[in-house]
């Protein structure tokens, strides 16, 4: 895989859209200004946080919510490492204590044919307050845990990520259900 750092973007998946990165390529940014989740909804990404896309080869329709768990199971299984306990929650939010730690956007990239498909994770590292409307739903490693080594935790994730995509639908699933899925 291909890293490709970037200090501030409208949001990661955005850029990978518009730039078409070759396969395997990550895009990791600081910051984004326009981050965004489910249904558009908005994805609060100040400094400290860890932003990514993973560009991969296409995937089929269906796959879509398996690449949602899929980048879900790696940021569940890197947490592991930090002692936590993190829950799946359907169809794409990781949470500890209940309250959202990351965030995952699948999609896949269309023009005349599909071209490539594309996982977004948004993970909470290194954040000390979060807006009014959020406090009490979201939450970060570092309040919940201890700062954490952004650089590292990529690597992890990305590889945890890499092992997982070589699972089938099915085992993909089970391993999700260890998460409470």
């Amino acid at each position: 895989m291909k890293l490709k750092f970037y200090k501030k973007v409208s949001s990661t998946n955005f850029l990978a859209k518009t730039v078409k990165p070759k396969i395997w390529t990550v895009i990791v940014a600081e910051t984004q200004t326009k981050g965004r989740g489910k249904d558009r909804r908005a994805w609060f990404s100040p400094k400290g946080g860890l932003y990514i896309t993973v560009v991969l080869p296409t995937k089929s329709p269906d796959w879509l919510p398996f690449l949602n768990l899929a980048g879900g199971l790696a940021v569940a299984e890197s947490l592991q490492s930090f002692k936590l306990s993190p829950i799946l929650k359907w169809p794409n939010d990781v949470l500890i204590r209940n309250k959202k730690v990351a965030g995952i956007l699948s999609e896949n990239i269309i023009s005349t044919k599909t071209e490539f498909s594309i996982i977004g994770i948004g993970l909470n590292t290194n954040i000390n307050k979060f807006p009014q409307e959020l406090r009490g739903k979201a939450t970060s490693l570092k309040l919940e845990f201890r700062e954490v080594d952004n650089q590292k935790l990529l690597s992890q994730i990305v590889n945890k990520l890499k092992k997982v995509l070589k699972l089938n639908k099915e085992e993909i699933l089970k391993k999700c259900k260890q998460y409470g899925l």
